[in-house]
């Protein structure tokens, strides 16, 4: 009997397969999961080989994670062109083949693919086109375009060091720049829904049938410990890397925070004011650390609330909600000078929390 997964997978695949080529896949799909990689991959090979975008997909994250076949990031690239550049393109190895030439070292050939991913709402994209467009070092330098595209990575809460790089900037754009920013992120949202919209099929009112990707997933991306606006690490192949430029923020995709222990109960957290309201004057001197900024404002505040629990360090501080355009940046404090604040915040980061020091 079929498990509900491939049921589920066999419902959906289509349009650019056959029908013998969709059961195949889910086949692969299913000895992938149950650990027979080399069955999977053998599969995937047969089915590549004859022109499956998906298969060729497949075979990309394989080679890409080292799973039936040895890691080869190479062979992982042309897997992923080949499924890129496919008629119509599959949009997941669009995604995957731009994110992995930048991490190779081939940054400026990824540019026209991480804009496409960008276009259509992915979160890690827009992180290394906003870096790119504030540093200008691989595109023309435009900040506009760059606090836009931060702030959209931002908001989707899937790149946590989008938050700590949109705060860095707030330090080196203009206002008048800023707004301009957060008007142009608004346009974008309204594209990629159009987008969205524009694929539907109006006779089933469902997406149109298409290859769905494998449930291959790349590992996340290692966090940096560098402060700042970053590049994604480098992928595990030797490369050589670009030097830093003079006088330009640093250029890293940080995963998602996963407590390493268990928790202990969330102490009471007194609620924080209305987010335009600040109880801290900002000609008091005193300084704050900001811990991220989010989309909405409750899910800041039950960021918050898990932060307590988790860093004792945070036990007797008061929280803060500043309301910045579309986002919402949690703050905490106050804190008697700037050196205070970066001393809490170096012990922060040790345990992997994104933290800066910042003035109300």
């Amino acid at each position: 009997m079929k498990s509900k997964n491939a049921v589920l997978l066999a419902a959906v695949l289509g349009g650019l397969c056959a029908p013998s080529a969709r059961a195949d896949i889910v086949a692969a799909n299913d000895a992938y999961h149950r650990g027979d990689y080399d069955a999977a991959v053998k599969e995937y090979r047969r089915l590549a080989l004859a022109g499956d975008p998906v298969a060729q997909y497949n075979l990309g994250q394989a080679y890409k994670l080292g799973r039936g076949v040895p890691l080869d990031l190479n062979q992982a690239l042309d897997w992923y062109k080949r499924a890129a550049d496919h008629n119509p393109p599959l949009a997941e190895a669009q995604d995957a083949y731009g994110l992995l030439l930048f991490q190779s070292g081939k940054r400026q050939e990824s540019i026209p693919y991480l804009e496409q991913s960008a276009a259509r709402g992915e979160a890690r994209a827009q992180y290394v086109l906003g870096t790119a467009y504030f540093n200008g070092d691989l595109v023309q330098k435009d900040n506009v375009r760059a606090y836009a595209l931060m702030t959209r990575s931002s908001a989707s809460g899937q790149v946590p060091k989008a938050s700590e790089a949109l705060a860095t900037m707030d330090n080196y754009i203009p206002l008048e720049q800023r707004q301009r920013g957060l008007a142009m992120a608004r346009e974008m949202e309204l594209a990629t829904q159009n987008q969205q919209l524009a694929s539907i099929d109006p006779k089933t009112s469902i997406a149109p049938q298409r290859p769905t990707p494998a449930p291959i997933r790349t590992e996340e991306i290692p966090a940096s410990t560098t402060p700042g606006v970053s590049y994604p690490a480098p992928a595990p192949a030797p490369v050589t890397p670009l030097p830093a430029p003079v006088a330009k923020i640093k250029p890293h995709i940080a995963p998602p925070i996963k407590p390493v222990r268990t928790a202990a109960p969330p102490p009471q957290v007194v609620a924080p004011p209305a987010p335009t309201e600040s109880p801290v004057r900002s000609d008091s001197g005193h300084w704050r650390i900001q811990l991220g900024a989010f989309g909405d404002q409750a899910k800041a505040q039950r960021y918050g609330e898990a932060l307590v629990a988790r860093e004792s360090a945070l036990s007797d501080m008061k929280f803060f909600l500043v309301n910045a355009g579309s986002v919402t940046r949690l703050q905490a404090g106050p804190l008697a000078s700037k050196a205070e604040a970066e001393h809490l915040c170096a012990g922060l980061k040790a345990h992997g929390q994104a933290c800066i020091a910042a003035k109300p």
